[in-house]
């Protein structure tokens, strides 16, 4: 306003009819300690505080599995369940999911571990990082690449234009932007009459990243929170690993995991009998046994099969909290 205007002394540090003051924003990047100058009036809000990232409740989760089962088409209904447990096992940015290649997957397949690394895109550094998942997730993901996949390639770019890439518009062929998985996940909440502010795919990840924590400190026997601190600048191993899982390059971001995850290692009592456990556990096996046993036998599995193994699972989880409660 004062260059389009030509007034003089309107706006500046000092003498003006409007002063504003020149403060410096520290930071840090990979060359080290930065600081950038911005201008500051008294009439600025002051800055809001910082918000906890709350990891993903289990109860929200349930709720959004259940919206993709919803889903009408069967190919969608698959791709939002593979897009949901990819959330969950690799603790991605959507950026990241989406960048999910076929051909890692069956890489990661051709390993003996019970949970095999994943090779992900790694947004914030341009990287490639392998992450440990479930060897169920890899074959539910060859899954969806044989029903649906591979179908919809075929039929739309072709099989010689394949990009590689997991997750594609059923439309099209083409790969999902993550704007499309923000989108995907929108519709979810609403489906399953969840608020996107507390379902959102990025919750996933904190949900991860305190896991993968509370794995660490458990393995390294790690007591407080300064331990760890001075566990992750001294130990250089450790960093690595914690580095790889999360793609963060400055562990000084892990600081809200840090305090997540030892606020979940002190609130978790070791309540649970194991040897009601054991037990509940056998009878529930047996009497499943016993069911499809019966539904084989007579080549035939109605409803009242399934409300009797309904009913069986529903027992067993209250006997569970039962010990739990006495315990």
């Amino acid at each position: 306003i004062q260059d389009y205007h030509f007034i003089d002394n309107f706006i500046g540090s000092q003498g003006c009819s409007i002063t504003v003051e020149g403060k410096f924003f520290h930071f840090h990047s990979k060359s080290g300690e930065n600081k950038k100058l911005y201008w500051h009036h008294s009439s600025f809000p002051l800055a809001s505080p910082i918000k906890s990232k709350s990891p993903i409740s289990t109860d929200v989760v349930k709720k959004l599995k259940l919206g993709a089962l919803k889903t009408s088409d069967k190919h969608i209904r698959l791709r939002r369940r593979i897009m949901l447990y990819a959330y969950e096992v690799t603790g991605g940015r959507r950026v990241e999911i989406v960048n999910i290649k076929v051909d890692s997957i069956l890489e990661s397949l051709e390993s003996s571990d019970s949970s095999p690394l994943l090779s992900m895109f790694t947004a914030k550094r341009g990287k490639v990082r392998k992450v440990p998942v479930p060897r169920g997730f890899l074959q539910d993901c060859m899954f969806y690449v044989e029903m649906s996949r591979r179908r919809i390639i075929r039929n739309t770019i072709g099989i010689k234009n394949d990009h590689g890439y997991l997750f594609i518009n059923h439309r099209t062929g083409n790969p999902l932007t993550a704007e499309t998985l923000t989108g995907e996940m929108n519709r979810l909440c609403q489906v399953a009459n969840v608020d996107s502010s507390i379902g959102h795919g990025h919750l996933f990840r904190h949900g991860f990243i305190t896991r993968i924590m509370v794995d660490l400190i458990s393995r390294h026997n790690i007591n407080n929170k300064d331990e760890f601190r001075r566990a992750l600048i001294n130990t250089e191993a450790l960093k690595l690993e914690l580095q790889q899982y999360t793609g963060h390059s400055n562990s000084s971001s892990l600081d809200t995991y840090i305090d997540l995850a030892f606020n979940e290692i002190t609130n978790y009592k070791e309540t649970m009998s194991t040897v009601m456990t054991i037990r509940s556990t056998e009878l529930m096996l047996e009497q499943l046994t016993m069911v499809t046993n019966e539904a084989t036998f007579h080549d035939t599995i109605t409803s009242d099969v399934i409300k009797r193994m309904q009913t069986i699972i529903h027992q067993f989880r209250e006997s569970i909290l039962m010990n739990n409660n006495e315990s």
